[in-house]
């Protein structure tokens, strides 16, 4: 866990586990991998909520041509697979709602997911 200052408060950032690779042997095979993982954040006194995609490639999905070639092309490379966009919420909106042994003080494991 790490505390970040906010520019209203303290943020608490905790790391998130996911499959990004499925082995053709391996355990856990009922297991998929993601491409990318989407989250909303939402506060229920709001009508919009913030969405964040994260892409392990590039968002259409396509790999890099190779590695990059300076911290620039790295930082944009970077900066491509973050994708944020305001959404329309509504409180009666339904998420799922995380098994207790998905979260910890320090992480969120997608694995444990329905």
């Amino acid at each position: 866990m790490r505390l970040e200052q906010g520019e209203q408060a303290p943020i608490k950032i905790t790391g998130i586990r996911y499959r990004n690779f499925q082995p053709g042997i391996g355990l856990h095979p009922g297991i998929a991998s993601r491409d990318s993982i989407t989250f909303v954040i939402a506060h229920p006194g709001l009508d919009e909520a913030l969405e964040i995609t994260y892409s392990e490639w590039q968002p259409q999905g396509l790999p890099y041509p190779g590695l990059p070639e300076d911290m620039a092309e790295a930082e944009q490379r970077r900066n491509e697979r973050f994708i944020t966009k305001i959404v329309p919420f509504k409180n009666s909106d339904q998420f799922k709602t995380p098994p207790g042994s998905a979260l910890t003080d320090f992480c969120a494991d997608l694995r444990r997911f329905n």
